[in-house]
């Protein structure tokens, strides 16, 4: 991208012209972990973001998917939720989308006991 400088004084201008190179930030990479590890049946689970996105991004919102058959959850920019499961195997997923629209994917699987 070229940029100039112009400056001005007296009726004498002088511009200077260089070239810099503009790149988005690094794309969101999903990742959480969930506390505790292995659940009993009807115990809160903490799942929390840990997800990254390059510097001068953000992410600007997180999608749960408890892979349960209840609805997806959208905490927004807050990175926890806190779910109880029945007993079985679940794969949790969670979507980031960043600031410039850009989306990852993680599923991790969450094994409550009875």
């Amino acid at each position: 991208q070229a940029v100039t400088l112009t400056v001005s004084a007296g009726g004498v201008s002088s511009s200077t012209t260089r070239y810099v190179v503009v790149a988005s930030p690094a794309a969101p990479a999903a990742n959480f972990t969930n506390a505790p590890l292995t659940p009993s049946t009807s115990t809160p689970v903490t799942f929390t973001s840990t997800s990254t996105v390059g510097a001068g991004g953000s992410i600007v919102r997180h999608v749960w998917n408890f892979g349960d058959g209840s609805a997806p959850v959208d905490t927004g920019t807050t990175p926890t939720v806190t779910k109880s499961f029945p007993a079985g195997g679940f794969n949790v997923m969670l979507t980031v989308t960043d600031n410039l629209g850009r989306q990852s994917t993680k599923t991790n699987q969450l094994t409550v006991i009875p």
